[in-house]
């Protein structure tokens, strides 16, 4: 059972939905947070009471961190800490803390590596949730949708490109913040896949082309037939897939902040089972 656990953060969106589910497996646990000064304010009313905003001391003093951003020039520190670490940034896996630096893959990942064991001899499309860069994407494409609705001309700020009703291919996109995730999730998956960007919120979709002796393994997934409105299923607690094996087509849909969820809670789970 944990007291206190740790969370560095930069963004409300997976932190959160990863609150809720923390506070329900290990009721009056406190949830210590860590975030840039430049976002407490906007953050912090989206917490519950038992969350408490404080310094990168007291965070090294609980009994678990789960760093959901960059944790930058603080690495030396975390280095130090005794206890287990849950990253999903991908910067701490070099760190040595007798290998308690648990990595959370990306969802696209995360999939891909769950259905293949030959990844490199697949392609797909990768159709990506706004949530893929944050609150700060889902605000901007609220707020351009509305401004098309209001014929008002739409400022493309954050991520420069107009979102509403389109399907935006990633890889021609020259803004900063996309150049850079697309910079971040090429390093984890094949070349052969095209991400793309659709005006949804969690939902990520997923076409996969395989050659016949490399079949997916479908046996984490909940299997359903073409005829089903799959968007309705975006928002279960489940990766649900629609198998073709005469055309070794397999397309899957998920909810993104739900994949990386439960890869957190199953590392606090296995954890908190060996106490």
């Amino acid at each position: 059972m944990y007291n206190s656990i740790g969370m560095v953060i930069s963004d409300e969106l997976v932190a959160s939905e990863l609150i809720k589910y923390i506070l329900q497996e290990y009721s009056g646990v406190e949830i210590k947070i860590l975030a840039d000064i430049g976002n407490l304010h906007r953050i912090n009313n989206v917490f519950q009471s038992n969350c408490a905003f404080v310094s990168l001391e007291e965070i090294l003093e609980t009994e678990c961190i789960i760093v959901l951003t960059d944790v930058g020039v603080f690495v030396n520190e975390f280095n130090s800490y005794p206890k287990k670490i849950i990253d999903f940034t991908g910067h701490l896996k070099k760190i040595d803390n007798n290998g308690n630096v648990h990595s959370v893959l990306d969802p696209i990942s995360y999939i891909i590596n769950l259905l293949f064991l030959d990844i490199d001899n697949i392609s797909g499309n990768i159709y990506l949730p706004l949530a893929v860069f944050g609150k700060a994407g889902i605000d901007e494409l609220i707020s351009q949708t509305k401004n098309v609705f209001n014929f008002i001309n739409n400022k493309k700020r954050y991520l420069d490109v107009n979102m509403p009703f389109n399907v935006i291919f990633l890889d021609n996109c020259r803004g900063s913040v996309i150049k850079n995730y697309v910079a971040y999730i090429r390093k984890q998956i094949p070349p052969s896949f095209s991400l793309r960007l659709i005006p949804v919120m969690t939902g990520i979709i997923a076409d996969f082309f395989y050659s016949y002796n490399n079949e997916p393994d479908l046996s984490n997934i909940e299997l359903t037939d073409d005829g089903v409105d799959m968007v309705n299923l975006i928002s279960r607690e489940k990766i649900i897939g629609i198998h073709n094996s005469n055309s070794a087509t397999l397309t899957v849909i998920a909810d993104y902040i739900y994949i990386i969820i439960k890869q957190i809670m199953d590392i606090l789970k296995n954890e908190d089972t060996t106490k």
